[in-house]
């Protein structure tokens, strides 16, 4: 309302806002219930059976576990900021490092057993592929130092 200075153009803007985030939402629930479903589906999981019930085609127990954890991370709001701060910056972390892993892995000494094992693979880099992966690497190192700073300075007296 303050930017707009109006309350009808406050109200779309919302409302587009809102209609763009509740697709999200249900893209990450349906994603989230699906890989529970193939997690389930080859014994990965403690009860893994139980994911694997579908009706009309659709996860239900994956889609209420990926509901309920949503939900139960988005009480976090209803704390202190520092949580919140807290929980959104591990989250962007946990997917810096998810993205790194498979670089690591592959200058590791994977690339050598992926290029054994299938020599005539479709997505092959060639030599750049070391190149791809130690600059990825290079910068989620560089994202992650930036993410573990805290978000405000905090004053100490030693007085």
């Amino acid at each position: 309302m303050d930017a707009t200075g109006s309350k009808a153009v406050t109200t779309l803007f919302l409302i587009i806002i809102l209609i763009i985030f509740s697709n999200a939402t249900r893209g990450n629930t349906i994603s989230a219930s699906r890989a529970l479903l193939a997690f389930g589906r080859d014994d990965m999981l403690p009860y893994g059976h139980l994911f694997t019930y579908c009706v009309l085609g659709e996860p239900i127990w994956g889609i209420t576990l990926s509901m309920i954890v949503a939900l139960l991370v988005g009480l976090v709001q209803f704390g202190p900021a520092a949580a919140f701060n807290s929980l959104t910056g591990s989250a962007t972390v946990f997917l810096f490092l998810a993205y790194a892993l498979p670089c690591l892995c592959m200058l590791m000494g994977g690339r050598r057993r992926l290029n054994r094992l299938f020599p005539e693979r479709l997505h092959n880099l060639g030599r750049w592929g070391v190149v791809c992966n130690i600059v990825a690497v290079f910068f989620v190192v560089q994202a992650l130092v930036i993410y573990s700073f805290p978000a405000t300075m905090v004053s100490i007296s030693w007085s």
